[in-house]
């Protein structure tokens, strides 16, 4: 029963999402592959948490093709987060409903590291194959097929229905987790699966006649100072302002200078992790690109507003005591 628990904490009820089509997911997923080929990373775990939020909200059968790309799809976000067993799993899960599926070059460019994990899954072991008993009255589908066997050691889609073409609940099953043996009480499930529920109210645990607890705010904390100390300092008189020093415009050139060769090292650098990631898609090479690159147009920003400062102005300007450009 715990562990039929667990298992339903990430999965909605009716009453919590509205009615999903294939089709819908099926358009989110691929919404994903754009993303993660174009190396929107944003974008791409909005458009894997769309169709994650949509899965449980499905109201018709999965089928095995486009539980194949569900599966395909978990392995792309295995992969962002670094996990490399999870994404040989969630591939090895694809290929065992579409085994002579190839995946884009575009994707996983050929000798790169998720190319390398593709082939893994490829060649990996048969799926273990275990059996589970569906709730009483419901048929049972397993990645789109009508069954009550499903991969032990992979991650499935299992859905269950009244056997008219209609689901009543459809859920993500990790690896080396069994399908549930009873659909889950509508509305109840969620909530009562919450191992540690979080507290909004800090004070939830005063009495009524409790005061909560008052931050010391008096000279003896956080170096604080009394109220007359403060209104000392507020009569105290105020120091007379000192005339700028006139700086000539040597420190704006320099500084433009440094800028402009920060701006092409920092290109040349996003150019060449761009071509490591082509040839090795990871993680770090896709983070070191983009810095790389965004690291470049803020320097190109300085390089004009230093050069601008430079022509315009006839003295050097002081941003701060002591720090002049």
């Amino acid at each position: 029963m715990m562990s039929w628990l667990i298992l339903v904490a990430g999965v909605a009820s009716a009453q919590d999402c509205q009615p999903a089509s294939s089709e819908q997911i099926s358009s989110i997923m691929q919404q994903a592959l754009i993303d993660f080929a174009t190396l929107d990373e944003d974008s791409f775990f909005d458009s894997t948490q769309q169709a994650e939020d949509a899965l449980p909200c499905l109201d018709e059968l999965f089928l095995p093709p486009n539980a194949a790309a569900y599966h395909r799809l978990q392995a792309l976000r295995a992969f962002f987060n670094g996990d490399d067993d999870a994404t040989v799993l969630a591939f090895r899960a694809a290929l065992a409903i579409e085994p002579d599926y190839q995946i884009s070059a575009k994707l996983a460019p050929e000798g790169g590291k998720l190319d390398r994990l593709w082939t893994s899954a490829k060649t990996g072991p048969n799926p273990f194959l275990g059996s589970f008993n569906a709730p009483a009255g419901k048929y049972s589908y397993v990645d789109g097929v009508e069954t009550r066997t499903y991969a032990e050691d992979l991650p499935n889609i299992v859905q269950y229905g009244p056997g008219d073409g209609s689901i009543l609940w459809t859920g993500y099953v990790p690896a080396n987790q069994k399908p549930p043996d009873e659909l889950p009480a509508a509305g109840s499930a969620v909530a009562s699966a919450d191992p540690d529920p979080v507290d909004d109210d800090p004070y939830a645990g005063l009495d009524d006649d409790d005061d909560p607890p008052v931050e010391d705010r008096s000279s003896s904390s956080m170096g604080g100072s009394s109220k007359r100390e403060r209104q000392d300092l507020v009569d105290a008189p105020k120091p007379e302002k000192q005339p700028r020093e006139k700086k000539g415009k040597g420190g704006l050139i320099a500084a433009t200078a440094i800028s402009a060769v920060a701006a092409g090292g920092l290109y040349g650098s996003g150019m060449y992790f761009r071509n490591e990631y082509d040839r090795y898609p990871t993680r770090q090479s896709f983070l070191m690109t983009n810095g790389s690159y965004y690291g470049a147009i803020g320097a190109g920003v300085l390089t004009l507003t230093f050069g601008s400062l430079a022509i315009f102005t006839e003295d050097g300007v002081q941003v701060r005591p002591g720090l002049k450009f």
